[in-house]
C-alpha cells in the first residue's frame, strides 16, 4: 500500500478531530425501551486533518493526491493520531481537500476515513482501568510492584 510522503509535515493539532461512525442498529419498539444491537465489529472512524504547507510542499501534496491516492479514491497509509499516539494507518479521503492560501503557503484541510484505530487489548484495558494514568508510567513504583510482585505468580 502506498504511503503519505515522508518529506511532508504531519497534520497539525489545530482543528484535528476524530468522529467514530455508528456500529449499532437501533429499533424503536411499540412499548418499552428501544432495542439496539451491534451491526459490525470494525467501525470506521472519520478524521479531520489540517496541514500547513509551503508552496513546494503543496506541489508534492497535489501530485501525491492525484497520482497516488487517485484523487482520494485509494487507501493509503497516513499518520493518524488517537489515544495510542501517532500511527501510520490505512485511510482514504472522503472528499476533495480544501487549500486556501495562508501567508506564503497553503492551509490544507481534508476529511479521511480510517479503517481501524488501534485500541488497548483487553489485558491493557484491565490494567489501565485499575490504576490512575499517572501511576502507569515507565518506572512507576505501582507498575513496578505489579509486574515484579503481583504478576510473577500468574506466569
Amino acid at each position: 500500500m502506498s504511503a503519505y510522503p515522508g518529506t511532508l509535515p504531519n497534520p497539525t493539532r489545530d482543528g484535528y478531530g476524530l468522529e467514530p461512525q455508528s456500529g449499532t442498529v437501533r429499533t424503536d419498539m411499540e412499548a418499552g425501551p428501544a432495542r439496539s444491537r451491534r451491526r459490525f465489529t470494525r467501525v470506521p472512524t472519520q478524521a479531520t486533518l489540517h496541514w500547513i504547507f509551503t508552496e513546494a510542499e503543496f506541489a508534492v501534496f497535489e501530485a501525491w493526491w492525484a497520482q497516488v491516492t487517485l484523487d482520494g479514491a485509494s487507501w493509503v497509509d497516513m499518520p493518524i493520531a488517537n489515544g495510542g499516539g501517532i500511527n501510520s494507518l490505512s485511510a482514504r479521503f472522503i472528499g476533495p481537500y480544501k487549500a486556501p492560501m495562508k501567508g506564503l503557503g497553503y492551509e490544507v484541510s481534508a476529511r479521511v476515513e480510517v479503517q481501524a484505530l488501534p485500541q488497548l487489548t483487553a489485558e491493557e484495558f484491565a490494567v489501565s482501568s485499575s490504576y490512575p494514568p499517572g501511576d502507569i508510567t515507565y518506572g512507576s513504583p505501582v507498575l513496578h510492584a505489579l509486574i515484579h510482585s503481583t504478576l510473577p505468580g500468574y506466569w
